[in-house]
């Protein structure tokens, strides 16, 4: 009976510890409590500054598509194969990137094309048997890949 009584006890006086994401974190008020950051979730800054960045403004996220005056240098590409996995509703096509490799992608995957460009992306629209439809635009968040 001791026993359970210091456990209780133990779990009584412990701290309170609450997992909250970055945006949440900047909005909380409350000083009664204790917050770790999720250190993978970007925050609200980060998503500003790449904004400023980029020269866009910064609640613009997702893909957007190109100007037809904006001149987006694209590399050479080819279809290499196309894939209708068994089951499946979507069409996977093999894309070669020329100095980069082959990619399998899929209708709405966003790929960076530069590297020295990080706003600069191409958007998959439509895959058929015989061609692969892409957009060209630019990035409006920030992307992290674990």
């Amino acid at each position: 009976m001791k026993f359970f009584i210091k456990i209780m006890m133990a779990s009584l006086l412990l701290p309170v510890i609450t997992v909250v994401s970055a945006n949440e974190l900047s909005q909380a008020n409350s000083a009664d409590r204790t917050f770790i950051r999720d250190p993978f979730t970007p925050s609200a800054l980060m998503y500003e500054q790449a904004g400023t960045v980029a020269n866009i403004d910064s609640e613009a996220f997702g893909f957007r598509p190109a100007l037809d005056d904006v001149d987006i240098k694209i590399p050479q590409m080819r279809l290499r194969g196309f894939v209708t996995p068994e089951g499946a509703q979507e069409q996977l096509a093999l894309l070669e990137i020329t100095g980069s490799g082959v990619y399998m992608v899929r209708e709405g995957d966003e790929i960076n094309i530069d590297p020295r460009q990080p706003a600069n992306a191409i958007r998959i629209s439509e895959i058929s048997r015989l061609s692969v439809t892409i957009e060209t635009g630019t990035l409006g968040r920030i992307r992290v890949l674990r």
